[in-house]
């Protein structure tokens, strides 16, 4: 019976609140990889990473999406603006600040070897 439960009952509804449509999900992919909210660490290290107009200005990220003029560059996993490696939420906005220290937790136990 709790089987059934599981089966009929709660994937369904956990798909329904968490799961991310295919399309969207490739969607967002896009965004985060074309849009200057994100530029690599080479491309934020020759502008200032803090300012809109200086990425928006700059030769390098030409191929990127332009920043509105109230949108900050996103702050990468060590917290750094422009720092080149993202872990953005839901919403496309930075992830937490307590995501650095999980981070370098991982890279402690040498998680990306494994």
């Amino acid at each position: 019976p709790f089987s059934l439960i599981v089966q009929y009952l709660l994937k369904p509804l956990l798909r329904y609140l968490v799961e991310v449509p295919l399309d969207e999900c490739g969607e967002r992919q896009i965004f985060h990889a074309t849009s200057s909210r994100y530029p690599s660490s080479s491309q934020s290290t020759s502008s200032s990473a803090t300012t809109t107009t200086e990425n928006n200005n700059n030769n390098n990220n030409t191929a990127l999406a332009p920043l509105p003029p109230s949108v900050t560059v996103a702050s990468s996993i060590d917290g750094t603006p422009g720092g080149g490696c993202y872990l953005p939420d839901e919403k496309s906005e930075s992830a937490k600040s307590g995501t650095g220290k999980l981070m370098t937790g991982y890279r402690k136990k040498s998680m990306p070897e494994k």
